[in-house]
C-alpha cells in the first residue's frame, strides 16, 4: 500500500511534464481506477453473497 500524498514522488520532474504528457498519465490513471473500483466490487459482491 502507498500512502496518498506520497506515492506520486517520482513522478514530479524538476520542471512540470509537457500538457501531453500530463493528460496521457492521466487518462492512464483514471482508467486504472475504474477497473480497480470494479474488482473491488466484484469481489466484495463474491464475500458478501458466501460465493
Amino acid at each position: 500500500m502507498t500512502y496518498e500524498d506520497t506515492c506520486d514522488d517520482a513522478l514530479r520532474p524538476a520542471r512540470s511534464a509537457p500538457s501531453p504528457v500530463r493528460a496521457e498519465l492521466r487518462a492512464g490513471v483514471r482508467r486504472a481506477m475504474k477497473h480497480t473500483s470494479i474488482a473491488l466490487a466484484l469481489v466484495h459482491m463474491l464475500i458478501t453473497t458466501g460465493a
